[in-house]
């Protein structure tokens, strides 16, 4: 392909509606028609990460000039996450930054393409590549084009690109700002809960965990008795009792056993100067392409009078929906519409997660003892039991129980320090304050959440604006 160095100086300088027509026309200038050109525009379409993968090699033009940006991002310590494998995908081998406290390497120095024209061998054929990032009123959009011998070795070729980043595991696909991006960061963040310390007299979150791996593993047999193979589990209940930790224990856990299920997690449907159905549309159209485990996090945020009618065509319309299974909390559930939360269709399967009972909280307190116990702090079995009382911690969601804790560990310390390390508060009776001062705070907050009530209540009955 004869090279033009103003290649992208003709495009890019083009309003962003006339870019993708403008450097597909200039492209079939310079092949003579001789190649076919593909064009795409899909965040999956990632070079670097297929190139870092060995699965070709990318040689940048010398007669065009492309442009990278370079930021600095937590460093792995796992050589096989994607953000090191795009750091050493040209060479300059992921450069550090040095934690000047600890000494050790914390950031990696990650590339990234905003304008690139690349010569591809691939598979014993000469690809070449073009790759641009625009923006756009909502985000950024990533446009390639692949200029290929024939039309089939250019689909092969972006089938592969694109199947080597839906299929890499250790990252979990998040939807924001109108799309969808792998994040490695939210897989990182799971990997360490597991269901084993989920604390549950009821167990619900293995009966969560072992319906899902049935319906997964259960394809054939609705396919047999001619039933939709789809379901809706929705967690509901007050913040800090578990909704949120087992949504990360079911991340953790489906990533490492069923790699062929994908994990997509909705952070939001808003997307600046588009609509929420645009959004939506786009979240359920991922869905569909394979088996997933979509999840809604704060169902009652997302949905709204103005887009529940489209969310809800997409979840139970015309549309099989085949393979997906769409897990969502809400920490309100009066908050959505009964056809919501109430038609069995939509959500078939619901859960609820209150205050952890005495016994329940006595259970999380000797377990954080176990895997926390350092010099001088100790959890006995009779101390977890005063604290899990209902006079000391009743009322307490595990998110209270939690906080009780580590402000105690840090109260000892404090007060160890201060002491010179002789003497001070055993920490059972920090760990008795700590609770008093948060059982108290509880109260109060609770109290001024009745009074805002009644006034909401007493401005809707009397007319009167309450601020």
């Amino acid at each position: 392909m004869t090279q033009d160095a103003a290649f992208f100086s003709a495009v890019l300088t083009k309003p962003l509606s006339a870019i993708p027509y403008t450097a597909h026309t200039l492209l079939t200038q310079l092949t003579g028609g001789k190649r076919h050109i593909i064009q795409g525009a899909d965040k999956l379409f990632d070079i670097q990460l297929f190139a870092s993968l060995n699965r070709c090699t990318l040689t940048p033009h010398p007669n065009i000039h492309n442009q990278s940006s370079f930021s600095w991002e937590p460093r792995t310590t796992d050589d096989s996450d994607v953000r090191a494998l795009r750091a050493r995908a040209f060479g300059h081998g992921g450069i550090d930054s040095i934690d000047v406290a600890t000494g050790n390497a914390a950031e990696t120095l990650k590339e990234t393409i905003l304008a690139g024209w690349y010569d591809v061998q691939w598979e014993g054929n000469e690809v070449e590549v073009v790759v641009m990032r625009v923006p756009k009123e909502y985000c950024e959009m990533l446009i390639y084009f692949v200029a290929a011998e024939t039309k089939k070795i250019g689909e092969r070729f972006v089938v592969a690109v694109e199947s080597a980043a839906a299929e890499l595991g250790e990252r979990v696909w998040v939807f924001e700002k109108g799309f969808w991006e792998a994040s490695s960061a939210l897989y990182k963040a799971v990997k360490g809960v597991t269901f084993d310390t989920l604390i549950s007299t009821e167990n619900k979150a293995r009966a969560i965990k072992e319906d899902l791996e049935r319906f997964f593993d259960s394809r054939e047999l609705y396919l047999e008795y001619g039933l939709p193979w789809k379901r809706g589990f929705l967690l509901s209940g007050p913040p800090g009792n578990g909704k949120t930790h087992i949504i990360k224990s079911l991340i953790n856990h489906f990533t490492s056993t069923h790699p062929t299920i994908s994990i997509l997690y909705v952070k939001s449907f808003k997307a600046e100067r588009l609509p929420d159905e645009y959004a939506i549309s786009a979240v359920f159209k991922r869905a569909r392409s394979n088996p997933c485990l979509l999840i809604l996090e704060d169902l009652d945020t997302l949905i709204t009078d103005a887009n529940r009618a489209f969310f809800l065509n997409e979840m139970d319309g015309l549309n099989t929906n085949a393979g997906v299974v769409v897990l969502a909390t809400t920490n309100y559930p009066e908050r959505l519409d009964p056809a919501i939360r109430d038609r069995p269709s939509r959500f078939d399967r619901r859960y609820e997660f209150g205050l952890p009972t005495a016994g329940e909280r006595e259970m999380y307190v000797q377990m954080w003892g176990r895997t926390k116990a350092k010099k001088g702090v100790c959890i006995t079995d009779e101390l977890a039991r005063e604290i899990a009382a209902d006079d000391v911690t009743g009322g307490f969601s595990f998110a209270y129980l939690k906080e009780l804790l580590v402000s105690s560990v840090m109260r000892w310390v404090q007060g160890q320090v201060q002491d010179g390390g002789h003497g001070g508060k055993d920490f059972g009776t920090v760990l008795r304050d700590e609770a008093a001062v948060l059982k108290t705070y509880i109260r109060e907050m609770q109290a001024k959440k009745e009074t805002g009530k009644g006034e909401k209540e007493d401005g809707k009955v009397n007319g009167v604006v309450h601020k």
